[in-house]
């Protein structure tokens, strides 16, 4: 897909994070845990997960909002923080995000990392997908964190 991936630092911030197989209520748990905590957050990240077995693909989904730091996990919704660090990013349209969970353009990540010397680093979050709105439609901003060999 020859995305243009770069190198950007991220502030440290406190994430809620849950997961899960159905999308809706996925949201509406998150909605809830945000709502229990009088938490009104500007960013929220997603990310999907999709494997394939025997020609059926089974998506998890992985939602993430920013929070408050000292706020408390609950059973249904875990917290992390995460230091300032560089992470790999790169923006794509809606149409490219949906071939991108179908595996299209990884390639191009790896590429990159190969030639950078760096590794995947998904001890706290496996990538940040931040949705946005402009005048030519939805695009999504892609952070994955990484680590140098």
């Amino acid at each position: 897909m020859n995305f243009d991936i770069r190198i950007c630092n991220l502030e440290a911030m406190t994430l809620a994070f849950l997961y899960g197989s159905d999308e809706a209520q996925t949201n509406a748990l998150l909605e809830e845990f945000l709502l229990d905590n009088n938490i009104v957050t500007a960013r929220r990240f997603r990310m999907e997960m999709a494997v394939t077995q025997k020609g059926v693909k089974y998506v998890t989904y992985i939602k993430y909002a920013q929070i408050p730091e000292g706020t408390s996990k609950t059973k249904t919704v875990s917290v992390v923080s995460l230091p300032s660090a560089e992470y790999l990013y790169f923006q794509m349209s809606e149409a490219q995000y949906a071939k991108f969970n179908d595996n299209d353009g990884k390639a191009d990540i790896t590429d990159f990392m190969t030639e950078n010397k760096l590794a995947y680093d998904m001890s706290k979050v496996f990538a940040l997908v931040e949705e946005g709105i402009n005048e030519n439609g939805k695009f999504f901003d892609v952070y994955f964190p990484f680590k140098r060999k």
